[in-house]
């Protein structure tokens, strides 16, 4: 049996560990809101009370880059469904940001976090839309992108 050429072979790249994020307390979440910036652009002001941080994505966006779907799954998974996206079986269904100023004075676009789409893989995962190994590659994305950016409150 003839050797492989080594030019032809995969590097191999050992993977690096990520940062220790999260509540070291609960260790439930790797990410929270309160590890990132404050946006304070007016154009993402919220309908309710509260701040949002930087990065936020649209559902479509997530869906793209996280979950390599399209934005009518995006919509579709969020939709009305017979059981609400829930993290655990105690927990309440999750209700993302909207931005104010929709269309005819409704609810604007949904506005997405990095700690929310770590919720949201998970609910998913829950609900049996993704599985396990999608779930797993959707963490290491969102870990990935908040080692990007400056957490304000816990060092790397």
């Amino acid at each position: 049996m003839p050797v492989p050429d080594e030019s032809t072979m995969p590097d191999v790249i050992e993977p690096q560990p990520l940062p220790q994020l999260g509540d070291p307390k609960t260790a439930r979440w790797t990410l929270y809101d309160e590890d990132f910036s404050i946006e304070h652009r007016l154009k993402y002001a919220l309908t309710e009370s509260g701040h949002l941080r930087i990065p936020h994505f649209t559902p479509t966006a997530v869906a793209e880059w996280v979950f390599g779907r399209d934005g009518n799954w995006a919509r579709y998974v969020l939709g009305p469904r017979k059981s609400p996206l829930k993290t655990g079986p105690h927990d309440p269904p999750l209700v993302f940001r909207r931005l104010a100023g929709g269309r005819l004075g409704g609810a604007g676009e949904r506005r997405l976090t990095l700690p929310d789409i770590e919720r949201f893989a998970h609910a998913l995962y829950r609900r049996g839309d993704i599985d396990g190994l999608v779930l797993q590659a959707a963490h290491e994305i969102v870990c990935r992108v908040a080692q990007q950016y400056l957490l304000t409150k816990r060092p790397y």
